[in-house]
C-alpha cells in the first residue's frame, strides 16, 4: 500500500507539473495567437522601422485595447528583433534598447517563449508597480507569410496569472481527489485532459487560420485584399529579379462605376463587383494572382509573363468584362460594364514593387484618357497627347518610381516638345564624348548619361508649360521656370541610385561665381557632375534653334570662353573645347591658356 501510495504520489506530482505546464502554455499561446492575428492586420513592414510615437502610438494603443478587450491581457509590447521597444503602454521605455534578453532572442528565431515573470528586469519596471508577477509570453511577428522563417518583430504579451492559476489549481484538485480514489482513474483523466487540450489547440489553430484568411480576403468578392497583394508582389519581384524572370502587372478600373451605384443602387453595384471577381476565375491561369485593390479597382499579378502576354491577357479580361450580363428587374436599359486596364512589366518598366505599381497605375490613367474600355501598356504613355493637368496626374503616380518609369516620363514630356526631346538626345551624345575625355569612373559616366537625359524633367510640373512659347514671359513665370531643378530632383529622389545623379540634376544651373540657382553654390562647392552638365547644357542650348538666332559652334565656343570663371568651371571649358576639337566638331577660336 505504501509503495502504491508513494508511486501514486510521484506519478501525481510529475503529472501535475506536466498538466500545469501544458495548460499555462496553451492558455498563453491561445491569447497570443488571437492578439497577434488581429494586431498583425494593422501593421505593415514600414511601421516597424522606428518606435511608435505621437498619433502612431495613440492609434496602435487604441487598436491593441480593442483587440484585447475582455481578455486577461494586462499589457502588450512590441520589440524590434535587436532589442528596441517599438511600442508599450509605458511610454517611458518606448525607443529604449534592453540587452541580454534571452527570451526575446529566442522568439526572434521564430519560437514563442512562455514563462511566469518575476518582473525584476529593467524593462518590466512599469508592470512591477502594479503586479507581483505576470504570465509573460514573447510571440514572433511575421508580416509576410510568403517568406519562410523570417521574423519582423516580437510581441511581448503580459497575461494575468490569476485566472489561469485558478483554472490549473481547480483541475489539479479534481485530479488529486480522483487519484486518492483510484490511480488508474487519474491516468484516464490525464489522458482525457490531454485529448481535450489537443482538440482545443486544434480549434485555436483553425480559428487563427480563419482570422488570418479573413484579414487577407475581401469580404464582398472573395479576392485577396490590398495587404496580401503587396506582400505577394514584393515576393514575386524579388524572385523575378533573382532568377532573371519577367513579371506582368495589370491594374483594372471599372469605367463609370459610380454611375451604376447612383442609378441602380449599391446592391446592384455589389452584384457587379462579384461578377467581375468571377471573371478572374474564368480567365486567369492557376499561377496568376488577383486581388481587389480598392473600391472598383482590381490588380492581377502575372508571374513569368512578358509584356506581350500581359497585354494579351488584359485584353481577354477587358473583353470578358464587356460581355458580362447584369440583369436588373424593372429597367429597360441594363447596366453595361467596361474596364480600363493599365499594364506594366518587370524589369523593363520598373525595377521594384513600388515602381511597377506606379507604372501600371500611370498606364491606367492614360487608358482612361484615351476613351476608357481599353488596355494601355506603360511605354505607350510617351505617345499620348497631353492636356492641361495630365502631366501633374502622371507625376503624382510616381512618388516611389525607379528610373525606368521616370525615363518614360521624360519621353512623354519630349513627345509634347520636340526641342526637349532633341535637346536631351544631343546632351546624351555630348556626354558620351566628354566622358571619354574626362576619363571618369564608370559609375560617374553612367550618372552623367542619365542626368543628361532627365535633368529637365522638372519642366513637366511647371504650370502652363511656359517653355516653348513665343511671347515674353512674366516675372512670375520666369521664377516658376527657375524652380525646375528642384522639381526634377524631387521627382527622381527615390529613384536616383547615387547622390551624384541627384546633385547633378539639382545643381545644373549653379554658376562658378555663385550667382546661379537654386542654392548659389560657388566654385568647387558645386558638385562635379553638375558643373559638367552645366557646360554641356549651355553649349547645346546655344547652337540649337530653341532661342533664335542659334549660334554657330565657333560663336558658342567663344561665349563659353568669355563666361569661363563666371558661369562655368574654367578648367572644364578647356577640356570641353579640346573634346570638340578632337571630335572635329569645331576648332577652338582662342588660346586656351587665356580662358
Amino acid at each position: 500500500m505504501i509503495l502504491i501510495a508513494l508511486s501514486a504520489l510521484v506519478i501525481g506530482s510529475q503529472l501535475a507539473k506536466a498538466i500545469r505546464y501544458n495548460m499555462i502554455n496553451s492558455y498563453a499561446l491561445s491569447i497570443g495567437t488571437q492578439a497577434s492575428s488581429a494586431v498583425n492586420a494593422f501593421l505593415l513592414p514600414e511601421d516597424l522601422k522606428e518606435p511608435f510615437t505621437g498619433d502612431k502610438h495613440t492609434d496602435f494603443k487604441q487598436h491593441v485595447e480593442k483587440v484585447t478587450a475582455g481578455t486577461s491581457v494586462e499589457q502588450v509590447k512590441l520589440w524590434s528583433t535587436d532589442g528596441v521597444v517599438l511600442f508599450s503602454l509605458d511610454k517611458s521605455i518606448v525607443g529604449k534598447r534592453f540587452s541580454d534578453n534571452h527570451d526575446l532572442e529566442e522568439a526572434s528565431e521564430g519560437e514563442p517563449v512562455v514563462e511566469i515573470s518575476d518582473l525584476e528586469d529593467d524593462e518590466h519596471s512599469g508592470e512591477a508597480e502594479e503586479h507581483e508577477r505576470l504570465l509573460e509570453m514573447y510571440y514572433p511577428v511575421t508580416l509576410d507569410a510568403g517568406v519562410s522563417g523570417r521574423v519582423d518583430a516580437v510581441y511581448e504579451v503580459y497575461i494575468s496569472v490569476v485566472p489561469v492559476e485558478e483554472h490549473v489549481n481547480s483541475t489539479l484538485r479534481a485530479l488529486a481527489f480522483a487519484m486518492a480514489a483510484l490511480t488508474l482513474l487519474l491516468i484516464a483523466l490525464a489522458q482525457f485532459a490531454s485529448r481535450m487540450l489537443r482538440r482545443r489547440n486544434d480549434r485555436l489553430a483553425e480559428l487563427s487560420a480563419m482570422l488570418e484568411r479573413k484579414a487577407d480576403t475581401d469580404g464582398l468578392t472573395g479576392l485577396y485584399n490590398h495587404r496580401p497583394f503587396q506582400s505577394f508582389l514584393e515576393n514575386q519581384t524579388t524572385v523575378a529579379d533573382r532568377y532573371d524572370k519577367q513579371l506582368g502587372l495589370i491594374i483594372l478600373d471599372l469605367d463609370f462605376f459610380k454611375t451604376v451605384n447612383d442609378r441602380f443602387g449599391h446592391q446592384i453595384g455589389d452584384k457587379v463587383l462579384k461578377k467581375v471577381a468571377g471573371v478572374f476565375d474564368e480567365v486567369l491561369r492557376d499561377a496568376d494572382y488577383a486581388a481587389r485593390y480598392g473600391g472598383e479597382e482590381f490588380v492581377v499579378v502575372l508571374p513569368e509573363t512578358d509584356a506581350r502576354g500581359a497585354v494579351r491577357l488584359a485584353e481577354r479580361l477587358r473583353e470578358a468584362m464587356e460581355a458580362l450580363q447584369i440583369d436588373v428587374e424593372g429597367v429597360s436599359k441594363q447596366p453595361r460594364i467596361t474596364v480600363s486596364c493599365g499594364v506594366a512589366e518587370f524589369p523593363d518598366c520598373a525595377d521594384n514593387r513600388e515602381s511597377l505599381i506606379a507604372a501600371a497605375d500611370s498606364a491606367l490613367l492614360f487608358a482612361k484618357k484615351k476613351g476608357r474600355n481599353r488596355v494601355c501598356f506603360f511605354p505607350e504613355i510617351s505617345e499620348a497627347d497631353f492636356e492641361e493637368g495630365d502631366l501633374d496626374k502622371l507625376i503624382s503616380r510616381l512618388p516611389h518610381a525607379s528610373m525606368p518609369p521616370i525615363q518614360a516620363l521624360v519621353a512623354a514630356v519630349g513627345s509634347n516638345d520636340s526641342y526637349d526631346q532633341e535637346h536631351s538626345h544631343n546632351l546624351v551624345l555630348l556626354a558620351a564624348k566628354f566622358n571619354v575625355k574626362l576619363d571618369m569612373p564608370k559609375h560617374h559616366q553612367h550618372a552623367l548619361k542619365i542626368a543628361a537625359q532627365v535633368h529637365d524633367i522638372g519642366k513637366a510640373v511647371i504650370a502652363g508649360r511656359h517653355l516653348g512659347r513665343n511671347e515674353a514671359l512674366t516675372e512670375s513665370e520666369v521664377e516658376a521656370i527657375r524652380t525646375h531643378p528642384e522639381a526634377g530632383a524631387k521627382i527622381v529622389e527615390t529613384a536616383a541610385q547615387t547622390e551624384n545623379l541627384l546633385s547633378a540634376i539639382l545643381h545644373h544651373h549653379e554658376n562658378w561665381d555663385g550667382t546661379g540657382h537654386p542654392d548659389g553654390l560657388k566654385g568647387a562647392e558645386i558638385p562635379y557632375l553638375a558643373r559638367v552638365l552645366r557646360v554641356l547644357n549651355a553649349y547645346e542650348s546655344m547652337i540649337s534653334d530653341q532661342h533664335p538666332p542659334a549660334l554657330s559652334p565657333d560663336q558658342a565656343i567663344a561665349e563659353l570662353h568669355e563666361k569661363a570663371g563666371t558661369e562655368f568651371d574654367p578648367n572644364l571649358i578647356t577640356v570641353f573645347v579640346e573634346c570638340l576639337e578632337s571630335s572635329s566638331q569645331s576648332p577652338p577660336q582662342k588660346d586656351l591658356s587665356t580662358a
